[in-house]
Formats: structure tokens, C-alpha cells, sequence
């Protein structure tokens, strides 16, 4: 939708996509595995202070945002069917979702964690879709 809009095409709404791989807390992902802080693909969620990227209803589960290649090899093997990928993307003016996917097993509550913190990933890269386009618009005028 943003390549629409930059053309000049009118639409509803602009749609963003976001995604957070859980991973089980038993799988090492911050040991010499993997990184987290090496590259600025995946974004942890929380902090060390709030339990660096565990989840808030389960502390079996570790969130990651917006996870990279390494990190959803991780999620997608090695953790013996738990853990899993859940993706949102939605138009946020309209407050639709308009695609949601889930691979892998969750608890309900993960998946219900994972998916809001989706929708607040989709939140964030629509101003920054939006931001751009104003901006390129300004550029233009100028």
C-alpha cells in the first residue's frame, strides 16, 4: 500500500505488517547462539529490568520482535513443537486487521500477547510509513 500511495493511487488506508517469533525460554537465543544485540533486525521485547524480552503471561516464552533469519531458524527448529511465529498486519485508521497468521504451537495467552504486541508494531511502522510519505510530499513541494 505504501508503493500505491507514493504512485499517486488513493487509498482507504495505509497497511502495515508486523511479526514477533516466540521462542521458548529453554532454547539459549542470547548465549553465543544468537546475537540479539549484533544486528538491528530483531528487537527484543522489554528490557533488562522487566524480564529482557519475556513473556508477561508466561515465563516459559521469550517475545521477539520483528525477528531476522537466525532467529526464526531458532523458532522454527530446535524447540520441539513449542514456540512459533504470529504475524498481524492491518489498516490502523480503520482499525482493521487484515491478515493474521500463526505457525507453530502456543499457549492461548502467548498467542493473545503475541498478537498485541503485533498490532503495536503495526501502530509504530504506519506512523513511520505515514512520516515518509509526508515527507517525500514536502520534499516534492519545495
Amino acid at each position: 500500500s505504501l508503493a500505491l500511495a507514493d504512485a499517486g493511487v488513493e487509498v482507504y488506508d495505509l497497511v502495515s505488517c508486523f511479526s514477533v517469533a516466540v521462542v521458548p525460554s529453554a532454547v539459549c537465543v542470547f548465549g553465543s547462539d544468537v546475537d540479539i544485540n549484533a544486528n538491528t533486525g530483531g528487537q527484543e521485547y522489554g528490557n533488562e529490568e522487566d524480564g529482557g524480552g519475556i513473556s508477561k503471561v508466561d515465563s516459559n516464552f521469550r517475545l521477539l520482535a520483528d525477528p531476522d533469519e537466525e532467529e526464526l531458524a531458532i523458532t522454527n527448529s530446535g524447540t520441539k513443537g513449542q514456540g512459533g511465529i504470529v504475524t498481524v498486519a492491518m489498516m490502523k485508521n480503520w482499525k482493521e486487521v487484515v491478515f493474521w497468521d500463526q505457525a507453530g504451537r502456543l499457549p492461548s495467552a502467548v498467542a493473545q500477547e503475541a498478537a498485541e504486541m503485533c498490532r503495536e508494531g503495526c501502530i509504530i511502522m504506519h506512523r513511520f510509513m505515514r512520516q515518509a510519505l509526508i515527507g517525500k510530499q514536502h520534499i516534492a513541494t519545495k
